[in-house]
C-alpha cells in the first residue's frame, strides 16, 4: 500500500488548540460584545422606528475603534503566539527536532491559526444573521451578512499571513509586531506612492482621482465600505486578494523552510528582506527629497539631484541600521548605488519627458461617447471599470456628464489648449494670478469602445476664459452645476 504524504500534522494542530484556545475564546467573547450585543440594543431601542435605515449596517462597519482593533490586531496576536519559537534558537531547535518536516510544521501552525480566527467570526456572523432574521429589517440586503463575513475572513487571512511572513524574516517578536503593523497596508501604500509620483512628474495625471479609485478597489475587502457601496464585493477584487494571500503563504513557507536558526535574536534574519527594506526605503527617500527639491528650485536638475541624494540617503541609513555597516561607501556598495540611482533617474526622465505622449493625448471627437467635466475634485465621483458612477462626495447627486456634440467640442478644445500650454512648460506665477482664479479641472472621457481617459489640471480661469465661456453658456453645464434644477417639486415648501 502506497504511503500518503501529509501536508499537516493533526497532533500539532490539537496541541496548538489546547495551548492557545484561550485566545480564540477571548476573541469570540469580545466580538460578541462588539457586534451581536450592539445589534440587540439597536433592536430593543425605544426609538427604533426613528433610527436611520442604514444604522444596522453601520454597526457592522469598522467605525467602532474597539471592533477595528479586534479585526486588525487579533491576526497579528495569533501569528505572534504561534510562531514565537522562531525568535529563540533553543525553541527553534526543539521544534525542528520533531519528526516532521519544516513544511508540515509551518502548514500545521498556519492551519490552526486560521481556524482560531475563522471560528469566532463565523459564529458571530451566524448570530448576527439569526438576530436580523428574528426581528426582521427590510432595509438589510439578503446577502449583506454573507458579504460581511467573507470580507472579514479575507482580511483576517491576509493580515495573519503578513504577520506569519514577518515572523519568518524577523528575529524578535517585537520586530515581528512592528513589521506586521507597518506591512499589512503595504499594497495600498505602494500604489498610492506610485500615483503620487506620477502626479508630480507627469502633466495631466489625475493622482487624486486614481488614488481614490485605488483606495476603493484595494480597501473593498474591508468589512466596511462607503455607505453607497456597502454590499459591493466584486469577484475580481476578491480574486486579487486571494492571490495576494497565496503569494504571502508561499513566501512565508519557503522563508521558514530555509531559515537559519542561528540568526534568531537578530532584528532581521532574511537577507532578501533586508534588501527589500533597503531599496524600498531608498525609493521613498528619493521621492520625498526629489519632489521637494523640484518644488523648491523648479528645475529638472534639482529634481534629478534630489532623487540621487534621496537614494543615497536611503541606502546608507538602512545599511547602518540593519547591517551595522558604518563604512557604507565601499566599492561594492558604491557600484550598487550607481546602478540603482541610474535606473531610478532614467525611469524618472522617461516619465518626465513623456516619451509615450501621455500628456499630449486628446481623444478624437468621433471616438467620444460622453465627457465628465468637473471644475473641482469635489464634483467627481469614483467610477468602476464600466464607467458607472457611484456618488462619493457629499452634496452631489449626479456626475457632471456632457453628451451633446457642442459641449464635447468645447471641452476637447479646452483640453487641447491646456496640453499646448503644458508642452511649452508655461507655469502659473503666484504673483501674476490671484489664487482664487486658479481652479482644479478634471476631464474624463468615456469612449465608444468602453475605455476611459482621465486628465486633471490646475488652470487659470482668466487664461482660458475664451474656451470656458462657450461651455458655461450651454444647457448641460447649467443643469449639471445648479442643484435647483434637480429638486422634486413635491418637496418644495
Amino acid at each position: 500500500m502506497a504511503a500518503r504524504k501529509s501536508y499537516i500534522n493533526k497532533a500539532i494542530i490539537r496541541n496548538d488548540l489546547k495551548s492557545f484556545a484561550s485566545i480564540m475564546y477571548f476573541y469570540l467573547f469580545f466580538l460578541i460584545l462588539a457586534l451581536p450585543l450592539r445589534i440587540i440594543l439597536y433592536y430593543r431601542s425605544a426609538v427604533y422606528n426613528q433610527l436611520d435605515p442604514n444604522e444596522l449596517m453601520r454597526l457592522l462597519s469598522l467605525e467602532s475603534g474597539f471592533y477595528y482593533i479586534l479585526i486588525i490586531f487579533m491576526p497579528i496576536v495569533v501569528a505572534t503566539y504561534f510562531f514565537h519559537y522562531l525568535h529563540s534558537a533553543s525553541a527553534s531547535n526543539s521544534m525542528y527536532a520533531m519528526p516532521v518536516s519544516r513544511g508540515v510544521l509551518f502548514n500545521s501552525h498556519v492551519a490552526c491559526g486560521l481556524i482560531m480566527l475563522y471560528v469566532p467570526i463565523i459564529i458571530v456572523g451566524m448570530l448576527c444573521q439569526a438576530l436580523i432574521l428574528y426581528w426582521g429589517d427590510p432595509g438589510i440586503p439578503e446577502n449583506f451578512i454573507l458579504l460581511w463575513l467573507l470580507k472579514c475572513l479575507i482580511l483576517s487571512t491576509y493580515i495573519f499571513l503578513v504577520s506569519v511572513w514577518m515572523a519568518t524574516v524577523s528575529g524578535t517578536y517585537k520586530a515581528q509586531a512592528v513589521l506586521s503593523i507597518l506591512g499589512w497596508p503595504l499594497p495600498l501604500s505602494i500604489t498610492q506612492l506610485v500615483t503620487y509620483t506620477l502626479g508630480t512628474l507627469l502633466p495631466g495625471y489625475p493622482a487624486g482621482y486614481f488614488q481614490g479609485i485605488i483606495s476603493a478597489k484595494l480597501l473593498s475587502v474591508l468589512p466596511s465600505l462607503p455607505y453607497t457601496e456597502y454590499n459591493s464585493l466584486v469577484a475580481m477584487q476578491m480574486l486579487i486578494w486571494v492571490l495576494i494571500c497565496i503569494f504571502l503563504y508561499v513566501l512565508g513557507y519557503y522563508t521558514h523552510k530555509f531559515r537559519h536558526v542561528e540568526r534568531s535574536g537578530l532584528t532581521i534574519t532574511a537577507d532578501y528582506f533586508v534588501s527589500i527594506i533597503k531599496y524600498f526605503a531608498a525609493i521613498i527617500a528619493a521621492i520625498i527629497i526629489g519632489t521637494n527639491f523640484y518644488s523648491w528650485f523648479n528645475s529638472e536638475f534639482s529634481l534629478y539631484l534630489g532623487y540621487a541624494f534621496g537614494a543615497l540617503l536611503g541606502l546608507s541609513v538602512t545599511d547602518l541600521v540593519f547591517r551595522k555597516i558604518y563604512k557604507s561607501f565601499t566599492k561594492e556598495n558604491l557600484a550598487k548605488y550607481i546602478v540603482f540611482t541610474s535606473v531610478l533617474i532614467f525611469t524618472i526622465w522617461t516619465i518626465k519627458t513623456d516619451l509615450i505622449g501621455y500628456a499630449k493625448y486628446v481623444p478624437e471627437l468621433n471616438t467620444i461617447e460622453k465627457i465628465c467635466f468637473a471644475s473641482g475634485y469635489e464634483q467627481v465621483s469614483i467610477v468602476n471599470s464600466k464607467s458607472k458612477a457611484a456618488p462619493y462626495a457629499a452634496g452631489y447627486s449626479l456626475l457632471p456628464n456632457y453628451l451633446s456634440k457642442d459641449s464635447i467640442s468645447y471641452i476637447t478644445r479646452l483640453h487641447t489648449a491646456i496640453c499646448m500650454s503644458k508642452s511649452k512648460e508655461l507655469t502659473v506665477d503666484p504673483e501674476e494670478f490671484d489664487s482664487n482664479d486658479l481652479v482644479p479641472v478634471l476631464i474624463r472621457y468615456d469612449l465608444n469602445n468602453g475605455d476611459s481617459v482621465c486628465r486633471a489640471y490646475e488652470i487659470s480661469q482668466n487664461e482660458y476664459k475664451e474656451f470656458l465661456a462657450p461651455l458655461y453658456e450651454t444647457r448641460e453645464y447649467k443643469l449639471n452645476n445648479n442643484e435647483i434644477f434637480h429638486l422634486n417639486p413635491s418637496h418644495a415648501r
